[in-house]
């Protein structure tokens, strides 16, 4: 057997466990492409609804203990990197741009309805979880 098979018939295993560290949840959506509703009654537009690429657990972590400092029209901004994994069975639609919200954290109320853009995607060839490099948003 080779190091190559061994790695192949250990994976299911290894994604089981990091797997069994996502005790989030989060749910990723992406912009509609569809048209806006408009209310003729009041004139009001109400913008398509954001389509849900996966919902399901996942992870949070932040790769760095410091946020970088941006600017944006003059205005200064604090960026907070984080890495959010998920399964990579039934994420593999996941794209730079979309959102990730936080539904439900087991272990921090507080990062229950944080909204995460997707910056960056994770692919490999031996992967255990699908980890995304992803901005807090503002």
């Amino acid at each position: 057997m080779t190091l190559a098979d061994a790695i192949a018939a250990t994976l299911p295993e290894l994604r089981a466990h990091a797997e069994s560290m996502m005790v989030d949840t989060c749910t990723v959506t992406r912009a509609s492409t569809g048209a806006p509703v408009v209310d003729n009654n009041n004139g009001t537009v109400t913008p398509a609804a954001p389509a849900t690429i996966y919902a399901g657990p996942c992870r949070v972590q932040l790769p760095d203990a410091v946020e970088k400092a941006e600017e944006a029209g003059g205005d200064a901004l604090s960026v907070q990197a984080a890495i959010i994994s998920l399964p990579v069975a039934g994420s593999e639609a996941v794209a730079v741009g979309d959102v990730v919200t936080l539904t439900s954290a087991t272990f921090d109320a507080d990062l229950a309805g944080v909204d995460y853009v997707v910056r960056g995607l994770h692919r490999k060839s031996h992967a255990t979880a699908r980890r995304l490099r992803c901005e807090e948003a503002n």
